[in-house]
């Protein structure tokens, strides 16, 4: 419940729509995700960590593709932190060790809510984190601000753990092998937990084998050449 309602606030916003799609093949586009967390692909077999990494190996991706000076760039960094940052406070927790807030708030909760008091009301008392998109009532804050700011505005979080850099999260991530359970829609994958080659990833585990198996450009097992 907690990843599925992550990845709809995250394909609800203008964002997703812009920059959404996979810039390579093997790495799941916004939709890819958005299937296997509904249950209308090959399911996920171990939640949170497959999708937070791939959620990860695609924002990375593209701000790899785009360039972090760009436009889109900047979209995919800002996608990217938002997306950081809700998987600390509705999934994961936070570096802390604080938990994630309640299930039950999570599955009603919109990105356009406070983060501190839940409450989506006041919103001209509401500032927004130029670099995550989280939204705080001025009065919420710890000391309060007076008033919101006349200039951009960077939350504490952001502040204290700014998102790493690309190469930081790719040596954090590894090499990407494509991944078969969402390339192969009619029901092939890798059997055996993985791809010679490429190690055991979970992703392409207990699908049997296909021809359509695009973790070892081709086929798997046999299936369409081989690894």
């Amino acid at each position: 419940a907690r990843c599925n309602r992550l990845c709809e606030v995250l394909c609800a916003k203008d964002g997703a729509s812009i920059i959404g799609d996979s810039p390579t093949v093997g790495v799941a586009s916004l939709r890819d995700i958005a299937a296997r967390i509904s249950g209308w692909s090959a399911p996920y077999i171990s939640l949170p960590n497959e999708f937070i990494a791939d959620m990860r190996n695609l924002w990375v991706a593209l701000r790899a593709a785009h360039g972090e000076n760009t436009n889109l760039g900047k979209l995919a960094r800002l996608m990217h932190s938002t997306f950081e940052r809700l998987a600390r406070e509705w999934v994961t927790g936070d570096i802390e060790g604080h938990p994630p807030i309640p299930v039950g708030y999570v599955v009603r909760a919109t990105d356009d809510m406070c983060s501190l008091c839940g409450l989506d009301g006041a919103e001209e008392q509401m500032v927004l984190c130029e670099a995550c998109d989280r939204r705080v009532h001025v009065l919420c804050l710890r000391p309060p601000l007076g008033r919101k700011p006349d200039l951009d505005w960077t939350c504490e979080l952001c502040t204290l753990h700014p998102l790493p850099s690309i190469a930081a999260f790719q040596q954090m991530l590894g090499p990407t092998p494509p991944n078969a359970s969402f390339a192969n829609a009619n029901g092939g994958g890798c059997a055996g937990g993985g791809c010679p080659g490429y190690g055991a990833n979970p992703s392409c585990a207990g699908y049997g084998s296909g021809p359509n198996c695009a973790c070892c450009g081709g086929g798997c097992g046999g299936a369409g050449g081989g690894c």
